[in-house]
């Protein structure tokens, strides 16, 4: 979103931006399918919790949930043995992703780019979808 509005307004700081489907949720062919699916999610984590919602979430956009939980698992570890060593304090998963969910789910994915100026402003814009990039008719 940051950098989408840096292509608005400072192009000179932007030549080309790899943006990440979610900020983009709006611009999606499917865009209120996809927005129903983020406003469960959050209601999801106000009636369920966090834990119910972030599985919801990670099922509907098609994350491989074994592989997500062993690298979370990481994570953990590695964030546990550097609070050990340094005495410092992380958030732990389960605040971040309620947080995530709770504060920053629905301003991403609502977030609706202004196109016109972007286009004007010559910056070329590339959509990160999943597990490829699509590119748009001279890379716009």
């Amino acid at each position: 979103m940051i950098v989408l509005d840096m292509a608005k307004t400072q192009p000179r700081a932007v030549r080309a931006i790899l943006a990440h489907e979610a900020s983009l949720a709006r611009v999606h062919p499917k865009a209120q399918k996809w927005q129903r699916f983020f406003a469960g999610v959050y209601c999801m984590v106000l009636w369920f919790g966090s834990y119910l919602a972030a599985l919801w979430f990670m099922l509907g956009v098609g994350i491989p949930i074994r592989k997500r939980i062993k690298a979370q698992n990481k994570v953990i570890k590695t964030s546990e043995s550097y609070n050990k060593k340094t005495g410092d304090q992380r958030i732990s998963p389960k605040v971040a992703t309620e947080f995530l969910i709770k504060q920053e789910l629905l301003p991403v994915t609502n977030y609706l780019p202004d196109v016109e100026p972007i286009k004007k402003n010559q910056v070329k814009v590339f959509i990160a979808v999943g597990d490829g990039v699509w590119i748009g008719k001279n890379g716009t």
